[in-house]
């Protein structure tokens, strides 16, 4: 399914773009032109970053969901504990990779970075962050370092991965039926989003509480069952979207355009009547993106989505998200003291954007290749016999070698070369 890396590229890229929020005098430097306010303006119309990240959550439960129902037909078992190693193998390495790098950050330059007034005291973060953040609890807690908020979503996906083996072994074993689950999911999403509009409160507010996203998972995980039954439901559904895949495809955006509208936030207080259906409606439209992709396999977006560079940025995605917040405050704190002021306000805005993204794909490639890759090697050793397995690349896609150039050495030296620029302008 090499259009779900695509589609998992695109998820990861609209976090990004969504999280380049300029500090201080960058903001009043980039914002005279056309190209901030166009940014601007896009990210405050629609929700794109709260779209990618429900939409990485509606893709890892039908990509798990498919993967566990393979391993049940192909060897008549499925087991939980394997699957718990392969989710720590894949997810443990680079975050807590990460974690490290966040400890730099807020105590060796915490406070020469701007927007420092927002971040806690490095020792009373680090202490709050030693306990939450090991155990997948940020988003329940919020030790404070606002670059590291961006964790929230890895603490749901793992509470999650601790519950759904368990849930997909009693319904291989006949003792849940899956449509219940489903339903009972959506159900608890619809009552437990509703409970904010009538005055119940949690700590975090409704966006970072785990079963808001329940639908999400539920409705992404049905469609990874059809599809991986591959039966009459898949027929009947695949028939549907590739008949219909104009007015669907049509409909599929304006939901989600509809459900992200920032024009009455519901994703924050105060919350409204339509907070419980906005998280069903994206849950329903996430799904059915999927299933779409999958039935117009040979349509323009499918292409687009399976093009090389859409999968291997696929590949990627995991890093690029978990370093792209770090690479935003080394950029802005690396030109603090360059003057700006002769270049256009565009170029300005294009030069600090461009190392922005640049940098992210490059650290990401270096902890791919560095990080990654070798425990997605030794996770295979725990995988089960089947068409595909989620988390490396298939055969035939780029190596080491090859994403090091593309990805690594390419976007380093534009960096580098933006970097001589700014020298020349150094006060």
């Amino acid at each position: 399914m090499p259009e779900i890396d695509g589609l998992r590229a695109i998820a990861c890229l609209v976090v990004v773009y969504d999280h380049f929020t300029p500090w201080g005098v960058f903001w009043r430097l980039l914002t005279r032109g056309w190209l901030y306010p166009f940014w601007d303006n896009t990210a405050k119309t629609i929700a794109i970053g709260s779209m990618g990240v429900m939409l990485f959550y509606s893709i890892s439960s039908f990509l798990l969901t498919y993967l566990a129902v393979r391993e049940w037909i192909a060897n008549g078992h499925f087991s939980p504990k394997q699957f718990l190693i392969r989710r720590t193998l894949r997810i443990w390495p680079l975050y807590y990779t990460i974690l490290l790098a966040y400890v730099g950050l807020a105590f060796l330059a915490k406070t020469q970075f701007p927007g420092q007034e927002r971040m806690v005291d490095p020792a009373g973060w680090f202490w709050g962050a030693i306990v939450v953040y090991p155990l997948f609890l940020q988003n329940w807690f919020t030790p404070g370092l606002p670059e590291a908020g961006i964790l929230w979503s890895l603490a749901i996906e793992e509470q999650f991965y601790l519950v759904f083996p368990w849930v997909m072994l009693l319904i291989f074993r006949r003792r849940l039926d899956p449509a219940w689950v489903v339903g009972g999911l959506i159900l608890v999403t619809f009552a437990f989003t509703s409970l904010f509009v009538f005055g119940f409160r949690t700590e975090v507010g409704l966006y970072y509480s785990t079963p808001t996203f329940f639908a999400i998972f539920a409705l992404g995980a049905a469609a990874g069952w059809a599809f991986a039954l591959n039966g009459p439901t898949w027929a009947r559904l695949s028939d549907v979207f590739r008949r219909h895949r104009v007015p669907l495809g049509l409909l599929l955006l304006v939901g989600i355009g509809v459900a992200g509208y920032r024009g009455n936030d519901r994703f924050f207080p105060p919350y409204t009547l339509l907070t419980p259906p906005t998280f069903l409606v994206l849950a329903a439209c996430f799904a059915g993106s999927i299933v779409w992709i999958l039935s117009n396999r040979e349509s323009l977006v499918a292409r687009i989505l399976k093009s090389r560079v859409m999968r291997d940025l696929g590949f990627l995605s995991f890093g690029i998200y978990m370093w792209h917040t770090i690479v935003k405050v080394l950029i802005f704190y690396r030109v603090q003291d360059v003057d700006l002021s002769k270049f256009p306000t565009d170029a300005r805005f294009a030069m600090i954007f461009v190392s922005y993204i640049l940098g992210s794909v490059a650290l990401a490639t270096l902890t791919y290749c560095c990080v990654e890759q070798p425990f997605l090697r030794l996770k295979d050793r725990f995988s089960a016999s089947g068409p595909i397995r989620e988390g490396t690349p298939p055969r035939g896609s780029r190596g080491t070698t090859r994403f090091l150039v593309w990805y690594f050495a390419l976007p380093a030296t534009g960096v580098i070369i933006i970097e001589a620029i700014f020298r020349q302008h150094l006060r």
